[in-house]
């Protein structure tokens, strides 16, 4: 009937309302979380050694170490060697 109609159009925008209102506490709940995110400390586990790389130590390896009978390189080197990139465009 054109009355429930009516009704339903007007519960629609009352609905489209309320989600406008939602999201934007939505927005400020988590600029607030952000804030307070940012004060938490971010300590590391106190066996883990401060300075260089080179005083790291490996705590535990799972499986066995694969062997390959052919030199590994890195994404760079194989998208170079097969011509994939094009770094004299990409760093104008």
């Amino acid at each position: 009937t054109p009355q429930e109609k009516a009704q339903a159009i007007e519960e629609g925008k009352n609905i489209k309302a309320m989600i406008a209102q939602v999201e934007e506490q939505l927005v400020s709940t988590e600029q607030e979380m952000t804030i307070h995110a940012a004060n938490l400390p971010n300590f590391t586990h106190p066996d883990v050694p401060i300075g260089e790389e080179s005083k790291a130590a490996v705590l535990h390896v799972n499986g066995n170490q694969k062997t390959f009978d052919f030199p590994i390189e890195d994404h760079l080197a194989i998208g170079a060697r097969l011509d994939l990139f094009d770094f004299e465009n990409a760093a104008r």
